[in-house]
């Protein structure tokens, strides 16, 4: 299975694509010159074909041009329990507002961002945890959840 992932390095989810069986894994670095995701995720889709998309830690909106390509979808990691605390940093959000409960989601993207039906969710506590802490574990967190999403059902 082909899989394109976009996000910024380094992280769980990558490390645990890298582990997952069958899997040809094609990856775009979003860390740096954010200017230039768009032109280097078309060029990169225009030349290959993709089973599936996947975006995490992603500053990036696919346009539909793109998520809608993959036979088996394009879905994206977010760092909480959507609905709640959608876009595209809820981290300040989060450890403003929340003192016991944070979680991570699996989801379809679609036209509406982080709005795609929601394919899986695990939540955690966050309940004394600081900043680093609490993103650390959602980080695990994503990598065992697209790691299982991955073995699992394909």
């Amino acid at each position: 299975m082909k899989i394109l992932l976009i996000t910024s390095l380094s992280n769980a989810v990558l490390k645990a694509l890298r582990m997952a069986d069958d899997v040809e894994l094609h990856v775009v670095d979003c860390s740096s010159d954010i200017g230039t995701i768009g032109v280097r995720v078309s060029k990169i889709t225009e030349s290959i074909s993709f089973d599936m998309i996947l975006t995490y830690r992603c500053p990036y909106i696919l346009p539909y041009d793109i998520f809608s390509k993959p036979v088996l979808g394009a879905y994206n990691i977010h760092p909480s329990l959507l609905p709640k605390y959608s876009g595209l940093n809820p981290w300040m959000d989060i450890m403003n507002d929340e003192t016991q409960m944070n979680g991570v989601t699996l989801h379809k993207i679609t036209s509406s961002v982080d709005n795609g039906d929601i394919i899986r969710q695990c939540a955690y506590s966050i309940a004394g945890m600081n900043y680093e802490c609490a993103r650390q574990k959602a980080d695990d967190i994503a990598g065992e959840m697209i790691y299982e999403f991955i073995n699992k059902n394909y």
